[in-house]
């Protein structure tokens, strides 16, 4: 179950990097715009990663 939820939020961030990355392209190079909502993305995965427990199972 932990599975569809995961992948729906990352459907969820993929869509909204494209919404980030053309409002911001506007303003600033492709390059920083890929990169501050790819690191902004990281960061949440990563959240969700460590508060779903996966230190329990070792």
């Amino acid at each position: 179950m932990k599975g569809v939820l995961f992948a729906i939020i990352a459907g969820i961030f993929i869509s909204l990097q494209g919404v980030f990355n053309s409002r911001l392209g506007e303003e600033l190079s492709p390059w920083h715009t890929t990169t501050m909502v790819s690191r902004w993305v990281n960061f949440f995965c990563h959240y969700l990663f460590i508060c779903s427990g996966w230190k329990k199972g070792i």
